[in-house]
């Protein structure tokens, strides 16, 4: 009887263990501190290696204007060098184009590094989001024009909330460069706004075929591969996609590819609604 009853407390106090939170011993603590800072390592590791990619692709992409401008620059400074004047506004327009080249590639890395690294102050101010876009569109419009792509508006009719008019603009120019990138001349392009819920959402949607949809994508991503060649000889430097996801990011918003039918027919960024 004695020995049933010693036992009894015993097991009580076996069972309450069992069924008790478990407590971590200093060894368990020490695990779980050293897979938490080999996650952090591997993380470290990765964001290196895309930022040595980064570097490189920008390298590579910067050395042919530059070399261009180098090369002309270097044919009107030599003296005992004959040029007309038909050949020497050729090479100054030539020159231009360069640096127009390398201008906006350094102005999108900017751009990109602050957004990805939350350096960019946003600047949210009330503003009428259709209006903005809308002159950013008749502005891009112009370049459009060149190839027969029409750009048509689907605006809602919101009323003004706070956003970051420069960077929206900014957000739709990218996805309209992309969008001309894969709508055949002569055919249009459409700009839609839609709200779900407390999200406004816009979206760019291109002419043509579509780009066929590949599982698990990220489309935002760094010098994204879209799977088929682009109609149209304007340079992609690989930033713009990525540039269009960091700001809905810093709204607090999303960026998505829209796909129907195994394709992608268009890309949208959305924000909230903020008054």
């Amino acid at each position: 009887m004695e020995t049933t009853a010693k036992r009894k407390p015993q097991n009580e106090a076996l069972n309450m263990l069992s069924t008790s939170p478990k407590i971590l011993t200093k060894e368990d603590q020490l695990l779980k501190q050293v897979r938490k800072l080999e996650a952090e390592k591997q993380a470290l590791q990765e964001e290196k290696a895309r930022l040595s990619e980064l570097v490189g692709t920008l390298a590579h992409e910067l050395k042919n204007p530059v070399g261009l401008i180098q090369t002309f620059s270097g044919l009107l400074v030599k003296s005992d060098f004959p040029i007309g004047e038909a050949q020497r506004q050729r090479t100054l327009a030539a020159m231009f184009s360069s640096s127009q080249v390398a201008v906006a590639l350094v102005a999108d890395l900017q751009d990109y590094w602050e957004l990805h690294t939350r350096s960019a102050v946003l600047r949210p101010q009330t503003n009428d989001l259709e209006l903005a876009l809308g002159e950013k569109i008749a502005s891009y419009q112009i370049l459009a024009d060149k190839r027969g792509v029409g750009i048509a508006f689907h605006p809602l009719g919101l009323a003004p909330f706070r956003f970051d008019s420069s960077k929206c603009r900014q957000a739709l120019h990218n996805l309209l460069h992309n969008a001309m990138r894969f709508t055949p001349d002569g055919q249009d392009l459409a700009v839609r706004i839609a709200r779900e819920g407390d999200m406004v959402r816009v979206e760019v949607r291109h002419g043509g075929e579509g780009i066929p949809a590949r599982e698990n994508h990220d489309y935002f991503d760094l010098f994204q591969d879209f799977g088929i060649p682009a109609l149209t000889s304007e340079r992609n430097n690989g930033l713009g996609m990525a540039v269009v996801r960091q700001v809905a990011l810093l709204h607090g918003g999303r960026a998505e590819a829209v796909i129907q039918h195994g394709k992608v027919e268009a890309f949208a960024f959305s924000l909230p609604l903020i008054d």
